[in-house]
């Protein structure tokens, strides 16, 4: 893991990306903790923010990109630290609040317009749309499907 690159606020951009296409910009701890996993591989960001590519769900990322997507147990059980932190982090900015259970979206920081915020930041928020589509399904099943075991 390249540090980085790889960091907490980049943690909270990606954080904002799924609150900002999650259904009433709320979406529980467990899906927020898959999302650093997701949005911190380069071959993952790029199959999600490719405007050619159609997400049906996770199952379907996972067959139709095994490699990309077969090694999301192993970043997160190397994430989960900086995903927490980065939960924090959001908190502390005034991007979200956990409340019972959920963190919820309160202000927008970071802005697609922005060409300050860097490269790796862009794509984030470009794959918000589709990455807010796979974690529309249960939580269990996203566990499930990534084969990761609590």
């Amino acid at each position: 893991m390249n540090r980085l690159s790889q960091n907490e606020v980049l943690g909270v951009v990606a954080i904002q990306s799924a609150l900002e296409h999650a259904e009433a910009g709320r979406l529980s701890v467990g899906k927020i903790m898959l999302v650093l996993p997701l949005l911190f591989d380069k071959a993952t960001r790029s199959v999600l923010k490719n405007k050619r590519s159609v997400v049906l769900g996770s199952r379907d990322l996972l067959m139709s990109n095994p490699l990309g997507f077969s090694t999301v147990r192993g970043r997160f059980e190397d994430l989960t630290i900086t995903s927490l932190n980065s939960i924090v982090l959001a908190q502390e900015v005034g991007l979200a609040k956990l409340d019972d259970e959920a963190l919820i979206l309160k202000n927008r920081i970071f802005s697609r317009d922005s060409t300050k915020i860097g490269g790796i930041a862009l794509d984030m928020l470009e794959c918000g749309p589709k990455l807010g589509h796979i974690l529309k399904e249960d939580c269990a099943d996203l566990y499930q499907t990534f084969r990761i075991a609590l």
